[in-house]
């Protein structure tokens, strides 16, 4: 139909037709986001404790009163004095960031061909993640 077709039926009163269908068109997609922003602020206070409270109200049960993650903290952790166990959880933890990558070069190595679309997302990805990590934890 080209420009002129276009602006030609938007000016013989076709543009309120239009509105009408991408109003029509979205608003079933408006409706249900809407519908689950209100829900999740109605259920915040109901949803954090559904995730904690049963298991915490177990293991005090089992474990006479205390945590056993809140007892072991306690008795092994001190910010001031880290020990070599800290440094180990704090390694593994990073191994996640160093390892994926180096599985990717391995795979790239042995399959180019195969492996040229994830390379690139992993190439995009995983830096963008890392900054994202950088930037937003605590």
């Amino acid at each position: 139909m080209g420009r002129r077709g276009a602006s030609r039926g938007m000016k013989r009163g076709r543009n309120h037709r239009s509105l009408w269908r991408v109003a029509r068109d979205w608003f079933p997609l408006v409706s249900i986001v809407g519908a689950y922003r209100l829900l999740d602020r109605w259920s915040k206070p109901l949803t954090d404790k559904a995730h904690v409270e049963p298991q915490r109200g177990f293991d005090k049960l089992v474990f006479r009163g205390t945590v056993p993650t809140v007892r072991l903290q306690r008795r092994h952790w001190d910010p001031a004095h880290p020990r070599w166990w800290d440094y180990a959880t704090w390694l593994v933890y990073l191994s996640h960031f160093v390892v994926t990558p180096i599985v990717a070069a391995a795979a790239a190595a042995f399959a180019v061909a195969r492996t040229r679309k994830p390379q690139v997302a992993m190439l995009v990805g995983m830096p963008t993640l890392w900054l994202m990590t950088a930037l937003f934890s605590p």
